[in-house]
């Protein structure tokens, strides 16, 4: 039997830094995601792939409000718009969920799981995740 620990999973109330007022729940990417993470040139970034990316970490947000200061949920509707017209937080709940994926991924299993049956040495978690942050 193997325990595997989810508690990571289930996110982590992070502090916008550039607004202490506002809190984001995050949870860590899946490889699944990583793998659909852009490279560095912005011709190849797919819009509904990223989305999908800020869609699955961001789990809850605090401190958000409209022009009526009364919150704004978070919802797939809503999570959209911040989408739209909030980039600078999108960048920082992207960036943190990679953190986390880092956080609980040791270097044993990345090395186990970069190598094939066949010898080859397919794209790694390492190499994906290195990518995406460049």
């Amino acid at each position: 039997m193997r325990k595997i620990n989810t508690k990571p999973l289930k996110g982590r109330w992070f502090t916008y830094p550039d607004d202490k007022e506002i809190e984001v729940l995050i949870r860590p990417f899946s490889l699944f995601n990583m793998s659909k993470m852009p490279s560095t040139e912005v011709s190849e970034i797919n819009v509904t792939d990223f989305f999908d990316n800020f869609n699955y970490v961001c789990l809850d947000w605090k401190g958000l409000v409209d022009e009526d200061d009364a919150p704004i949920k978070c919802d797939a509707d809503n999570k959209k718009m911040i989408y739209d017209y909030f980039q600078e937080l999108i960048g920082f709940v992207i960036e943190k969920a990679m953190e986390m994926r880092s956080e609980i991924i040791s270097e044993k299993s990345v090395k186990n799981l970069s190598k094939s049956p066949d010898g080859e040495t397919p794209k790694s978690e390492k190499s994906v995740a290195k990518s995406a942050s460049k």
